[in-house]
């Protein structure tokens, strides 16, 4: 899917200066997400997009197929609304597919949260008095019951 950019009211009136690499680096694009304090379907195209390059006030966020569907492009102009208010300046966000091996915030944090569910199950498994539970009684440990402590 290639979506037209979407450009906020009026940006296209007057040319924005390029966006300073310093002020937006491709591996800051989750820091500027959470900077941007979106809620609902913008912050799930935000989390499900990966930020391909800044082209002057253009973003190119790419969307694997299983997620273009958020691609709305009432959505995106919300998604442009708040990112240029976090950055002071107008952009434009231009959407484009990518393939599964792009890894987008949303992925990032399913493995982080799939590697704490593993260390959960892992250290419940080695622990002594579940062990000793699982001999004494034949008891068994549901996996899938099994939640890693939040902080």
């Amino acid at each position: 899917m290639q979506a037209s950019p979407t450009t906020p009211a009026g940006a296209d009136q007057v040319a924005e200066p390029a966006i300073a690499s310093a002020a937006l680096a491709i591996d800051d694009w989750q820091a500027l997400i959470e900077r941007a304090d979106l809620g609902g379907p913008a912050k799930q195209i935000a989390l499900h997009s990966v930020l391909l390059g800044v082209e002057g006030s253009l973003l190119r966020l790419g969307v694997k197929a299983a997620h273009e569907h958020l691609a709305a492009p009432p959505l995106v102009e919300i998604l442009a609304k708040r990112l240029s208010e976090v950055l002071g300046r107008s952009l434009r966000i231009r959407i484009e597919n990518v393939t599964n091996a792009a890894e987008s915030p949303a992925d990032v944090l399913a493995r982080a949260s799939a590697s704490r569910q593993q260390e959960a199950r892992e250290g419940l498994q080695a622990d002594p008095a579940v062990q000793s539970l699982i001999e004494t009684f034949g008891a068994r440990l549901i996996s899938d019951s099994v939640r890693p402590l939040e902080n």
